[in-house]
């Protein structure tokens, strides 16, 4: 693909990058911010209550690329109720020397396979290799696209979904079985999934540690407010927690500051970013009965990551 200024939509951005691709990317990416070969500025929120809407802007910049992404995205919960999707956004790539606008893309399709891959990376990197039962909680976007990443780095053979809709949550599986030919059935107990993916906009804990067996790797990627969390406190307390980054962690991720501000764990109950581990793979030690979770707030070196592949620069 050749670099100059065009819109990248979202059947462009899906016949350039693979799923797959996309999972190698975040390691790139991820790898970058722990190695200082990235910046991420702090990402500026904004509320808007009477809209219930929450606003993000997102920079990043990939310095061996000479790559700088922007990412705009507005996040609507109550638009799954008039059959919208929950995310919106538009990311413009620049060259970062020059300020020159190489591409805009579609920020919403940028958005659910980054999220997704870089589950699908923590997946990779810290579940037990056999897994093949995998749980998904949450029927939307992410729910989906998580359902895609986990098929990529693991031998799934059944998926259990579990969603606050029973409609929709059949429907869902039968679009899953449609479009993977993998069983998938509804179901409340996960317990015999090897993965679980909780990608809900649910402000309280839909996961404890009753709910899972030993050995269970979990990704967290719904929750992104100090006061929201997926995941409750005794689960947190008996994992091994890997977080994407500390600065979005400690202003967005309530699954991880409630506990600590309740004084359940401390900061040192997080093993380690997901960067860290990118870069120190041969370090990374997994017994069979550890539960071990990735919580994910999202960082916009995902995106910048993302784009590069998009834009052939990896």
């Amino acid at each position: 693909m050749s670099l100059q200024t065009q819109h990248i939509g979202v059947s462009a951005i899906r016949e350039s990058m693979s799923m797959a691709q996309c999972i190698d990317a975040m390691a790139f990416g991820f790898a970058a911010l722990n190695e200082g070969q990235a910046t991420v500025p702090e990402r500026t929120v904004h509320e808007y209550q009477a809209q219930n809407s929450t606003q993000l802007i997102m920079p990043a910049i990939l310095h061996e690329l000479d790559l700088l992404v922007t990412k705009l995205v507005t996040v609507n919960p109550s638009n799954s109720s008039a059959g919208l999707p929950l995310i919106h956004a538009l990311i413009v790539a620049q060259r970062a020397s020059t300020g020159e606008v190489i591409a805009t893309l579609d920020g919403s399709e940028i958005t659910a396979m980054r999220t997704a891959a870089a589950s699908g990376l923590a997946t990779r990197l810290f579940a037990l290799t056999g897994s093949d039962t995998l749980g998904i909680i949450g029927t939307g976007t992410q729910g989906r696209y998580h359902v895609e990443a986990m098929l990529e780095v693991l031998p799934i053979e059944r998926i259990l979904v579990r969603g606050s809709s029973t409609e929709k949550t059949n429907v869902f599986c039968k679009e899953i079985e449609e479009a993977y030919g993998v069983e998938c059935r509804v179901a409340n107990g996960l317990r015999t999934s090897g993965v679980i993916c909780a990608c809900t906009t649910s402000t309280t804990p839909v996961l404890g540690l009753e709910d899972v067996a030993k050995g269970t790797h979990i990704n967290a990627v719904g929750s992104f407010r100090l006061t929201d969390r997926e995941l409750d406190t005794s689960l947190i307390q008996a994992s091994r927690l890997i977080i994407d980054e500390w600065a979005g962690c400690e202003t967005e991720a309530g699954d991880v500051m409630i506990p600590i501000n309740e004084g359940a764990i401390d900061r040192d109950h997080v093993i380690g970013e997901l960067g860290y581990w990118a870069s120190n793979v041969s370090s990374i030690q997994r017994r069979p009965e550890d539960i071990t979770v990735f919580k994910s707030v999202g960082n916009a070196v995902q995106d910048a990551a993302a784009v590069a592949c998009v834009l052939g620069l990896l």
